[in-house]
Parts: C-alpha cells; sequence; structure tokens
C-alpha cells in the first residue's frame, strides 16, 4: 500500500437510482394559494371548488420558440409531433451537457496537473502557493485559499493510505467531481488528523486495522438478481451504510421513485415495486 502525507489545504483524488424526499413545511403559503398548513387535507379541503366550467380548452394553434404547433380536433400533426421531439432532443442534450460539466472540469484539473506542473504519481503534491487568479481554469478555485492537490489513481495505486495532519481541512471527491468524504474538522478525524485507508471500487482483499477506512465509490450494494434494498429511518442498519437514507422520526417524507429507460417488466406491468417493510 501506498502512503501519502498532507500538509496543507485540500485534497483532491482521482478516485444511480433516484429517490427524492421532501416535505410541507409547516406554516409555508404557496402563492395564490390557500395552504398554510402542512396537511394536504386541510390546505387543499380549504379552496374553492373547481370544475370544468372553470377551464378552457387548449388552444388548437400554439406558438413557440421553435415554431407554431398545430392540434387540429385536439390530435398533433406529423409535423408538430417532429418538431415536439427535435425539441426534447436539444432540451436532453443541453441537459447532458450541464450533468457533465463537473465531470470535465475535474477530468481537466487531473490532466492538468500532471501534464502542466509535472505530478508524476500519488506521492506528489501541486501546491497553489501564490495562490489562483482569475486565469486559472480551476472552476471552484477562489484567490484567498491555498490549496493543494494531489492524484490518487487506484487502477495503478489500488489501495492508498493517506495521511492526514493535525487541522488540515479538506474534500476528497471522485473523477466525477462528486464528494466521497471530508477530512478535518468535518470529516471522521474531527481536525485531529488520522489515517484514511482508501480503497478500489469492489475491493475484496484485507483490510487492516488502524486506519479511518473509506470507499472510493459510493455505489450501493446489490443483490444477486440485481435488485437494490434501500433503507429508511434514524440509524443505519449494520453492514447496510451504502443503501442507507437517514430519516427524522419527527418529521415526514416524501418518496418519489424515478424510472429511467423502464424494461419490459415495468411496461407490462409483470413487475411492481412492493411497499415499505418494517425491519424489526
Amino acid at each position: 500500500m501506498n502512503t501519502k502525507t498532507l500538509s496543507q489545504s485540500f485534497l483532491a483524488a482521482l478516485i444511480t437510482m433516484s429517490l427524492v424526499t421532501t416535505r410541507l413545511a409547516q406554516g409555508t403559503r404557496v402563492e395564490g394559494s390557500t395552504e398554510s398548513s402542512g396537511n394536504l387535507f386541510e390546505s387543499a379541503g380549504a379552496e374553492a371548488k373547481q370544475t370544468s366550467e372553470d377551464f378552457k380548452p387548449a388552444d388548437e394553434t400554439m406558438q413557440t420558440r421553435f415554431g407554431n404547433l398545430e392540434f387540429p380536433g385536439g390530435y398533433p400533426t406529423n409535423e408538430t409531433v417532429q418538431k415536439v421531439y427535435d425539441e426534447l432532443d436539444l432540451q436532453r442534450a443541453t441537459q447532458l451537457y450541464l450533468d457533465m460539466y463537473p465531470a470535465l472540469s475535474m477530468h481537466g484539473l487531473l490532466k492538468g496537473v500532471v501534464r502542466d506542473y509535472g505530478v508524476r504519481d500519488c506521492s506528489d503534491v501541486f501546491l497553489t502557493a501564490n495562490r489562483l487568479d482569475s486565469k486559472a481554469l480551476f472552476l471552484t478555485g477562489n484567490t484567498e485559499s491555498l490549496y493543494a492537490f494531489i492524484v490518487v489513481d487506484l487502477k495503478a495505486d489500488r489501495p492508498t493510505v493517506i495521511e492526514v495532519p493535525l487541522g488540515v481541512i479538506g474534500p476528497f471527491d471522485d473523477h466525477n467531481f462528486k464528494f466521497v468524504f471530508d477530512f478535518g474538522p468535518t470529516g471522521p478525524d474531527k481536525g485531529k488528523g488520522r489515517k484514511y485507508l482508501v480503497l478500489p471500487p469492489d475491493y475484496k482483499g484485507d483490510v487492516p486495522g488502524g486506519n479511518i477506512t473509506v470507499s472510493s465509490t459510493r455505489g450501493v450494494d446489490t443483490n444477486s438478481d440485481g435488485s437494490v434494498d434501500i433503507y429508511f429511518g434514524k440509524k443505519a442498519p449494520k453492514g447496510k451504510e451504502k443503501n442507507f437514507i437517514k430519516t427524522d422520526p419527527d418529521k415526514g417524507f416524501f418518496v418519489v421513485f424515478r424510472f429511467y429507460g423502464p424494461l419490459e417488466g415495468y411496461i407490462e406491468k409483470t413487475w411492481v415495486m412492493n411497499d415499505f417493510e418494517l425491519l424489526k
């Protein structure tokens, strides 16, 4: 295993199912409505009733920024269908570009410190001793902080020990610029300094003690049939930390399960998601 000591501020490293939880905030009011309670039955029940007479049919012609859309008799023409599909393609391509921005930023940063500043392995520390300026292409950098970067390639180095000294603060991010863990006052070492053992994805070897052990990936554990179990509660069940979402027993939460590219089982209803099950 490789051992490294970091002596300055920040550490950058080379290292979905989507669940959305929310709750109605008590005492908040939605503009234009009577909602002022966390109880949907009370807030919606207090509003004036609506009927079909309160709405008018959509126009058969719509002016949009991507052309005129025609709906004779309420049905889109072939030309309208194509325009809408073209617009969806544009929107999805734009969203993909935005979604990949963090990963491209980190990839450029990692390549840059190796190519331009002589970083050759995880034992080299790149330090911004003179601070950054506005010319640097570090998208999240500022001109006030001193940064220290190391690049950890777990494919090349395998399990790596990083010794963080007293008083150092920073994040450990993966190649997609996604957060993995903090070190320093906001991390497990609480600002007192410790050795962190960083494991490659799906590492199955021995794990020595005496270190704070972290996995370089935050992916969930899957079952043998490819399914995934997600646990909710105040505290994660032992061994289920990667598949756990913390909830507050004193507050409500709302779960939405999004399907991306659903397969035949979902479309034909041969697979149905199970409800929550209480663990004892």
